[in-house]
Parts: structure tokens; C-alpha cells; sequence
């Protein structure tokens, strides 16, 4: 049962802060992926090594920044079962 319609201003921005953390999260981690040629070419094996744990942290890290601000900006965990339907 998906509402045809937002009729939430609430729900809009949380749904827009939701795609906001999560575009902030593929661009930090396309941006450390580019870099890996680099370093291989380079043969910095420590620093691949390093910049391969921080991209196995981004996940956790961005989903934290996101629900923090959630948390902050909408009082994510007050809002009733409705508005989430529509986010």
C-alpha cells in the first residue's frame, strides 16, 4: 500500500535527506576508487591497503552521518508508521 503522492512535507525531506547521504557516500567512494590506479602504479601497498579498510568503513560512516542528521532535523524515530510509508 504505496501512497500515490507525497502529501508529507516531512516525509519529502527525509526522503531527500536519505538520497542526499547516500549520494554523498558514492561520490566519497568513487573518489577513493579512482585513486587506487595511482597507488598501484605507484606500488604504495600500505596505502592501498589503508584506502581499502576505508572503503569497507564508508558504508557504516555514511549510514551513521545519515541517520544522525534524520535524527537531528526530523526526530526520525517520533515519526509515525505513515510519514515512513510515504518516505
Amino acid at each position: 500500500m504505496f501512497p500515490q503522492r507525497l502529501d508529507s512535507t516531512v516525509a519529502y525531506g527525509i526522503a531527500q535527506a536519505m538520497m542526499d547521504g547516500f549520494n554523498r557516500h558514492y561520490q566519497l567512494f568513487r573518489q577513493e576508487s579512482a585513486k587506487a590506479k595511482e597507488r598501484f602504479e605507484q606500488q604504495d601497498w600500505h596505502g592501498q591497503q589503508r584506502a581499502q579498510r576505508e572503503r569497507i568503513e564508508f558504508y557504516d560512516l555514511r549510514v551513521k552521518e545519515c541517520s544522525a542528521r534524520l535524527e537531528t532535523e526530523f526526530q526520525a524515530a517520533q515519526q509515525p508508521p505513515d510519514i515512513w510509508q510515504q518516505v
